[in-house]
């Protein structure tokens, strides 16, 4: 459980679904599952787009 003060420090919510991202040097990230999921849509997205020849 995330505490009240650090919720409302970062703006997120109660019950809100996060997404942990660690890294060996960086250390870790919690980001809100929606952000991540829209940011991976957008890759897909344009890892689908054949570059013009």
């Amino acid at each position: 459980m995330i505490p009240k003060n650090v919720r409302e420090m970062f703006g997120l919510s109660g019950g809100q679904r996060l997404i942990v991202l660690t890294d060996d040097k960086e250390g870790i990230a919690l980001v809100p599952a929606n952000v991540f999921e829209e940011n991976m849509k957008h890759a897909m997205e344009y890892a689908s787009v054949k570059p013009e020849e």
